[in-house]
């Protein structure tokens, strides 16, 4: 994809070379067909060791990339949590595939009658019931599948896992649900395990004394330009950061389970975040820093270490495991397979354009439907606010403390205005956005210089505004009422 944000790329490059790591040979898969393992963060922007995060470790995430392919321009099709994950389980887009917005759901705790059309916790909003999900595709192909954690889908028989693991995002508990979900599976039958970890999700919490972890330095932390750079910012961030690394541990107590059980030598491994970190201008926005998230693709024992600028989707997901499992992939499926990507075959799958939607953030709450579509040719990223004249407002409850982003970032922003005067004037057009927005992502990565309107940027506003209407055609519009 021409044009492509290519720095990420460099820093990975030069981090992977000096991680040393070695380099296996490209396993074949045999006539069985292999397992997966799916380890999913929660508002995890692309920020691990080997993407050059400084200040950050993250050993396990590392090791992996360093034995797969590391997708330097990866992204969500939504910055929010329900659609995103629909939308990895369905191969669509959220208005595509009718998981829109955040969702009312059974927690993994709760019995298995609410998972059946019994339950007395189904939303309104949800996967259309000729959308067939990646769960009921196992189950029919006898595949026993689990997911960890947290659920947030509707509706919940359409993602009715065989195995529920509610678990707390401490290593010791990820390893004792993981040997637990082994232990119910065959040793010589495939598993699919969606692995989610939520430590990157607000409010953060402390790091357990008995992991042995260290907090990440906030002098060393890197606040985005898009953030005052202030003391209290930065400590945030770096809090952040270090939930992060505990993100990585989680995952390591997954891997080193797999391992000691025999199961990580014919398991592909994949590593991908359902949006961005929780910070004004990511989170619940078309905003690059909203969607661009990590992924990584490992195959069983490990390949050769490849770095791909290309961009990949959470949609891409479901196509790719359909061609590993020799599965064919439903009509309807708007991603496309990155195994040509990861067999080291091709360099490119042809993607031109980078697209994604928000609806609304909240459950059934109309202050929160700001609904913005955007697209991107990896130079000039377009947004359309679809209801520009409606102010965003939080929920008068969402914090008890008056800080509706549940961090210090927001109200420190609102302090610092007269020293950072342009990330308040960001923060404040969070509320009330224009109709058109258009940034030069090689000049202003961050996006903080609206050029829309702009007569030297009129052809390429104009040429992204068409192709966002012929993808609008495509993929529709929910039904907000």
């Amino acid at each position: 994809m021409q044009g492509m944000d290519r720095r990420d790329f460099v820093k990975g490059a030069a981090t992977l070379a000096a991680t040393g790591l070695a380099a296996k040979a490209w396993a074949q898969p045999g006539d069985r067909r292999p397992s997966v393992l799916v380890l999913f963060t929660d508002d995890h922007g692309p920020h691990m060791g080997c993407l050059g995060t400084l200040g950050l470790r993250t050993p396990h995430f590392d090791d992996l990339a360093g034995s797969g392919t590391l997708f330097t321009n990866a992204y969500a099709p939504c910055a929010s949590c329900s659609p995103s994950r629909a939308a990895l389980l369905t191969g669509r887009y959220p208005s595509s595939n009718g998981l829109w917005r955040n969702v009312v759901a059974p927690t993994l705790a709760d019995p298995p009658v609410q998972f059946t059309r019994e339950s007395t916790k189904v939303d309104t909003v949800g996967t259309h019931e000729d959308v067939p999900t990646l769960v009921e595709m196992l189950r029919a192909e006898g595949i026993r599948s689990g997911i960890m954690e947290k659920f947030h889908l509707s509706p919940p028989w359409k993602y009715r896992f065989d195995w529920k693991l509610p678990t707390a995002a401490i290593p010791k508990h990820r390893a004792r649900a993981t040997r637990q979900f082994l232990e119910g599976t065959d040793d010589s039958e495939p598993f699919f395990l969606l692995a989610n970890i939520g430590t990157t999700h607000r409010p953060f919490r402390p790091i357990p004394p008995e992991m042995g972890l260290p907090y990440v330095d906030p002098a060393m932390a890197e606040v985005p330009a898009s953030l005052p750079d202030v003391p209290a910012v930065r400590e945030d961030w770096a809090h952040y950061l270090s939930t992060v690394q505990v993100s990585d541990a989680c995952a390591g107590a997954t891997l080193q389970t797999l391992e000691d059980m025999g199961r990580l030598e014919d398991a592909w491994v994949i590593m991908a975040a359902d949006q961005g970190p929780p910070f004004q201008r990511a989170k619940a926005t078309t905003y690059e820093a909203g969607i661009r998230i990590p992924m990584i693709v490992r195959p069983p024992g490990g390949s050769e270490s490849i770095l791909s600028a290309e961009p990949a989707n959470l949609i891409d997901v479901l196509p790719t495991l359909c061609e590993m499992w020799g599965m064919e992939t439903p009509a309807g499926v708007e991603g496309t397979s990155l195994m040509p990507l990861v067999r080291g075959e091709n360099e490119s799958l042809g993607r031109q354009h980078v697209f994604a939607e928000h609806n609304s953030h909240g459950l059934p709450l109309t202050t929160q439907l700001y609904p913005s579509r955007s697209v991107s040719d990896g130079r000039l990223k377009y947004i359309r606010n679809l209801m520009p004249e409606k102010r965003y407002e939080f929920p008068a409850d969402l914090d008890t403390s008056g800080d509706p982003w549940f961090n210090r970032t927001y109200p420190a922003t609102l302090a610092a205005r007269d020293e950072f005067p342009l990330q308040y004037e960001r923060l404040m057009s969070t509320h009330e956005r224009p109709p058109e927005e258009l940034y030069d992502l090689h000049s202003d990565p961050d996006e903080l210089r609206n050029l829309a309107g702009d007569p030297d940027w009129a052809e390429g506003q104009a040429r992204l505004a068409a192709e966002l209407d012929r993808w609008i055609g495509e993929v529709g519009l929910p039904d907000w009422s």
